[in-house]
């Protein structure tokens, strides 16, 4: 990311003095390759595309229709206009943050938190 947004640190707390310089530039490709490679090495899947409109896109293909999804909080998230579709409705996707969240009895929402990490997709950018 090249700039800080409505949601970088830099300006959600800038109490914190953030170096905006240090945490808002786009890594070395040297950084990026050897965290895809370790993250692939756990077994898990990588997407490298060229933005943030193609992160969403890529996003909308590779889950499919009628699948658990949950994420966690995630500034990147918020910026790539995923929470704005899944608080839309507009996917066709069952989403576990949501029903988690709705259920006004704690009880009931902390058994239904334990099997929010056993959705079909879980999103983390």
């Amino acid at each position: 990311m090249a700039k800080a947004t409505s949601y970088s640190a830099v300006n959600l707390l800038p109490e914190l003095k953030v170096d905006g310089a240090k945490w808002n530039r786009k890594p070395a490709e040297q950084d990026i390759a050897s965290t895809i490679k370790a993250v692939e090495a756990r077994g898990i899947n990588v997407s490298r595309v060229r933005d943030g409109l193609q992160a969403l896109e890529k996003i909308k293909v590779i889950i499919p229709p009628g699948a658990e999804v949950m994420n966690g909080s995630s500034t990147t998230l918020i910026e790539r206009g995923y929470m704005e579709l899944m608080n839309s409705g507009l996917q066709n996707w069952s989403d576990l943050h949501k029903i988690v969240f709705s259920e006004e009895d704690a009880r009931k929402r902390n058994e239904c938190g334990e099997c929010q990490w056993q959705p079909n997709t879980f999103c983390l950018e």
